[in-house]
């Protein structure tokens, strides 16, 4: 089932002729999270997501059908299904290009830390990195995005048991 196939239909006015209008799905319905649904564990398991694998493609191997993608960006609260999810390896090396003008360069600069034994590891600037007597630590730029990237590529999806069971939870929220 595709995401918005179970919302209401609205007119919506024509602006440049107002007695005419166009029958289109309300794509601003707000379905509310149902959480006992959403925040019971037992209902989903960490899936991890391996390279060249897109929503649709785990949607149709852990169910038989490319329809349920949409049930992994719900679950997971994801908004941009490119940047929320992990860059392949020549996307990732693109994107490194572009912010930081080449790998080496994102490899040559520095985020710096200090362990401050209440607080933890803190993010700090090279003068205060500099003259702190706490724990120091450092990650180039380009270790640090790598870690960044590779955090969203585990994420929760839905036993198959009960995809149909949320997916009729949510057009009944749909239509409410």
């Amino acid at each position: 089932m595709p995401y918005f196939s179970p919302f209401n239909y609205v007119l919506y006015p024509d602006f440049v002729d107002p007695t005419n209008y166009q029958i289109l799905k309300n794509i601003t319905t707000r379905v509310v999270r149902k959480i006992s649904l959403i925040d019971d564990q037992s209902l989903y398991y960490t899936y991890t997501m391996k390279d060249g694998e897109t929503p649709e493609s785990i949607s149709y191997s852990l169910y038989g059908s490319a329809d349920y993608y949409w049930t992994i960006f719900i679950i997971n609260t994801i908004f941009d299904r490119y940047y929320d999810f992990p860059l392949s390896p020549d996307q990732f090396n693109s994107y490194i290009t572009n912010k930081y003008g080449s790998v080496t360069t994102a490899q040559g600069q520095y985020k710096y830390y200090i362990t401050d034994p209440y607080a933890g590891q803190l993010e700090v600037n090279q003068q205060t990195y500099t003259s702190s007597s706490l724990p120091k630590s450092t990650q180039n730029l380009y270790d640090w995005e790598l870690t960044q990237n590779e955090a969203k590529r585990s994420f929760k999806v839905i036993d198959k048991t009960y995809i149909q069971n949320f997916v009729k939870l949510f057009t009944q929220l749909a239509n409410a």
